[in-house]
């Protein structure tokens, strides 16, 4: 092999070397890279995934209490949602709520809540109360927490450890009332008018065992629901000459057709109704002197922090304030101040915090959860008691003549349930 030759077949090698190296090397940054953009995009992937934290509704939706209810929980948790999500312990969440009619029906809350529970994997339920003594069996065996509001004694049955009243349904009534009767001991006779129907025998019924606690006799007329000429109600009424008269909800064309009657006594009504309900269909005129149990959100400017956040919020997302239920408010607030101050989701943990005399912020001031021992509670606090505010009508206008902070309706609510 000659020289030549010789060399030209070195260079070949090393040019064939040189290739191989710089092919090697090619691949190995090619690799690296790889590796890094993978390792990149699932730290990424890591940092954004937002754990989310599944809330339940179950209410009636043919009916403006479950409707109203239904909404504000969904405004007040896309609130939270728009602001980063909510912190539990050392996790931030975000909600999703999961929300269903049950139609005024048992079987269908029941079903509700089966789909809730082993479909939706849902572990917190809010509910206005309707039928959800029907499906407490299936929620508490699953250890789900579920907060409702309603004067149905069935879910203060000591047997259930996760379902609690968080609504002053129970409470703030009977301080309207404790308050009214120790301040105007000089009334006597009372009149009450309620409709003769389910919901009308239950308010009575509810009226009657807080009458009976502050020793008031009051005698009762029941008038059919759908009837809109009350001139023989206010004809009865003023028959038996009644000090003070009474009616059931926001409907006031009884009291419309007491004053046409010339009723000139003392108009009192121990559920707050907003002064924009009281005067759709009675004049403030009509309405002058009447004592009832206020809404801080009725008032300009509303008469507690909660409530000028609330209000501010509710106008901000419908476009008008339409004076809304707050029951809603305080069931979402109940739940959220019980998963924070537990630190954490797990539902005994939660269970544990909200029984054990939970205090929290709502619109309607500050609420705490109490016992109900008359029920068979224990120290267990199952309900809930929230500051009271009472209004009179003075010169066509509401004002506040008295404001109960929890400690104070304590006494009051004593009085009812050792009574029961």
């Amino acid at each position: 092999m000659n020289r030549r030759k010789l060399i030209t077949i070195l260079a070949t090698i090393g040019i064939i070397a040189a290739l191989v190296v710089l092919l090697v090397g090619c691949s190995k940054e090619i690799t690296t890279t790889t590796t890094q953009t993978t390792t990149q995009t699932s730290t990424t992937t890591t940092t954004t995934t937002a754990k989310v934290l599944k809330i339940g509704i179950i209410n009636y939706l043919g009916w403006p209490p479950g409707i109203t209810e239904d909404k504000v929980i969904k405004i007040l948790a896309d609130d939270i949602n728009k602001k980063g999500g909510v912190t539990i312990g050392n996790e931030i969440y975000t909600l999703q709520v999961i929300s269903y009619d049950t139609q005024n029906s048992q079987e269908t809350a029941v079903a509700a809540a089966n789909r809730m529970v082993y479909q939706d994997g849902v572990k917190f339920i809010l509910s206005d109360g309707r039928q959800t003594s029907g499906f407490l069996d299936i929620t508490d065996a699953e250890k789900v927490v579920v907060i409702c509001g309603t004067p149905d004694p069935s879910i203060l049955n000591p047997k259930y450890k996760y379902v609690f009243n968080a609504t002053s349904i129970n409470t703030s009534p009977a301080v309207t009332l404790g308050w009214f009767a120790k301040n105007h001991p000089e009334f006597k006779n009372y009149v009450a008018a309620f409709t003769d129907d389910r919901e009308g025998h239950m308010i009575n019924g509810i009226f009657g065992g807080m009458f009976t606690a502050f020793n008031i006799q009051k005698t009762d007329i029941f008038y059919p629901a759908q009837q809109t000429d009350l001139s023989a109600v206010a004809t009865q009424a003023m028959q038996l000459k009644p000090d003070v008269f009474i009616w059931q909800g926001s409907e006031t064309t009884v009291v419309k057709s007491m004053k046409q009657a010339g009723y000139n006594g003392q108009l009192f009504a121990i559920d707050a109704k907003p002064f924009s309900d009281l005067t759709r269909t009675t004049t403030p005129q009509e309405l002058e002197g009447l004592i009832d149990g206020a809404l801080p959100t009725e008032f300009d400017p509303p008469l507690t922090q909660g409530a000028i956040d609330f209000k501010a919020l509710y106008t901000a997302v419908t476009g008008k304030w339409d004076d809304p239920a707050l029951d809603g408010t305080v069931l979402f607030n109940c739940l959220i101040a019980g998963l924070q101050q537990a630190g954490s989701i797990d539902t005994d943990k939660v269970a544990a915090k909200i029984s054990s005399g939970m205090e929290f912020d709502t619109p309607l001031g500050v609420a705490k959860m109490i016992p109900r021992a008359d029920m068979g509670s224990g120290d267990r606090t199952v309900d809930l008691i929230v500051s009271t505010f009472i209004k009179q009508i003075n010169n066509g206008k509401p004002e506040i003549i008295a404001t109960i902070d929890p400690e104070e309706g304590m006494a009051y609510c004593a009085t009812l349930f050792k009574a029961k």
